[in-house]
């Protein structure tokens, strides 16, 4: 975590990837690299997690021999999920503080950059954990984001491994996702849901339909008409307890006739009828 005492030396290690960067970037120019036919592959996992709940996620790689340098940037959704910290290296040289610039968890982005000093390159075993990043879930019910390499193609995000042989390896990323859980058919009774009706059930301007959530979520409804068009669709969070949501008449298409409110609450269905005057 980054914190008043060790933000000069992330301070000196971001201006010190950006420099290197740049060096690197003019090295490889002036030398005029060559593409290599080895490849280099990136994976990221899907998972689903719980608001609140800290995880980690693993970038792992295969592909990767006599390598001599690697610099990339991960991105993600700040909305969804917060930047906790990174370990389980699998190179020895590699370390939180010498390899990783200026955690930025308001643009979601993770800086990483390595060089072997010694230049006789580092083989890992396919599929090995290059390091494990860790999260904690702070989205609301239903929200996702992907977690991939940054291709901006800005100085630090450039996406880059180089071997022994002075070659620029090509790069194949399989982005991760992470998900806040949604409510679960399996633990969720349905009977603990319970959905009134619309109050005033005729509709002028605006009715109140009170529903009493026994978790928070974000739950899906759909409108429709009579004849069973869709009207309009849209999403609300629930709090735990009792919510009151307001549906504006005035936003409906037709100036009368008969509507069904639709709520899926997981693989659950439950409509209510209002009608509009």
């Amino acid at each position: 975590m980054l914190t008043a005492m060790n933000y000069k030396k992330y301070l000196n290690l971001d201006q010190y990837m950006r420099c290197f960067a740049t060096l690197l970037l003019l090295l490889f120019t002036v030398l005029d690299v060559s593409a290599s036919e080895d490849t280099v592959y990136i994976e990221m996992q899907d998972l689903v997690v719980n608001n609140g709940e800290e995880f980690t996620l693993d970038l792992k790689i295969s592909g990767f021999e006599n390598v001599v340098g690697a610099q990339f940037t991960v991105n993600y959704d700040e909305n969804v999920i917060d930047y906790l910290g990174v370990d389980n290296f699998a190179i020895a040289s590699i370390s939180e503080i010498n390899n990783f610039g200026i955690p930025n968890p308001q643009n979601g982005t993770i800086s990483f950059l390595w060089y072997d000093f010694l230049a006789q390159g580092v083989t890992l075993d396919d599929e090995s954990t290059l390091f494990r990043m860790s999260f904690r879930g702070i989205g609301s019910m239903g929200d996702c984001t992907h977690v991939d390499l940054d291709t901006s193609s800005t100085i630090l995000n450039v996406i880059e491994f180089s071997n022994t042989d002075g070659e620029v390896m090509p790069v194949v990323v399989t982005k991760g996702s992470v998900c806040i859980e949604t409510v679960n058919s399996i633990d969720f009774d349905i009977n603990d849901f319970n959905i009134g009706s619309f109050n005033p059930s005729v509709v002028g301007d605006q009715s109140t339909l009170t529903i009493e959530s026994p978790v928070s979520q974000r739950i899906n409804y759909t409108m429709l008409d009579l004849t069973g068009k869709v009207v309009s669709s849209g999403m609300t969070d629930l709090v735990t307890g009792t919510n009151n949501i307001v549906f504006d008449g005035g936003d409906l298409p037709y100036k009368s006739g008969t509507y069904f409110v639709e709520f899926k609450i997981g693989n659950y269905k439950i409509a209510r009828k209002f009608i509009k005057m």
